[in-house]
């Protein structure tokens, strides 16, 4: 049974398929996204942007440093959308931190444990992947740090 309709000879059959392609499509590609985070990393770098009235006191607009030797993050994403964040100082001491994340487009937002507790936002990323390699730029809200404004981090794929 064909009806009619503003698409004129296209039966309903023909809309159901097309448009259930265009959502198998367009799922796909948030997947991609999704699974790219997926996995071990080790932070390589660091990149602190100053406000300016605190660059102005330091005479520094930025800090960047590598990790040394023995320390830094490593950060685990898992498939099931939990995280777990390993920081080491080089001295053997070590602690760990827990939560979820998640992926929308180039947004990566992570909530701890405390804060899905407590029902809060998390920390919202822009990300690239490139490679093996990570990088995450985060805007630093105030009025949680008033001297970073920005901080991008770098990571490699274990």
């Amino acid at each position: 049974m064909k009806i009619k309709s503003i698409f004129g000879g296209i039966d309903l059959k023909v809309l159901w398929t097309i448009s259930c392609f265009v959502f198998g499509i367009s799922s796909l590609s948030e997947c991609s996204a999704q699974s790219s985070v997926v996995g071990k990393w080790k932070e390589m770098s660091v990149k602190q942007f100053y406000s300016p009235e605190y660059a102005k006191q330091i005479g520094k607009a930025f800090i960047e440093g590598g990790a040394p030797p023995g320390s830094g993050y490593h950060w685990e994403f898992k498939a099931d959308h939990t995280y777990i964040i390993e920081s080491g100082n080089g001295n053997g001491t070590s602690s760990t931190s827990t939560g979820e994340w998640s992926v929308s487009g180039n947004q990566l937002t992570m909530r701890a444990d405390a804060q899905v507790r407590k029902g809060l936002g998390g920390q919202i990323y822009t990300f690239v992947i490139t490679g093996n390699k990570m990088t995450r730029t985060q805007i630093m809200l105030a009025p949680y740090n008033e001297m970073v404004i920005k901080q991008e981090d770098t990571s490699e794929r274990m």
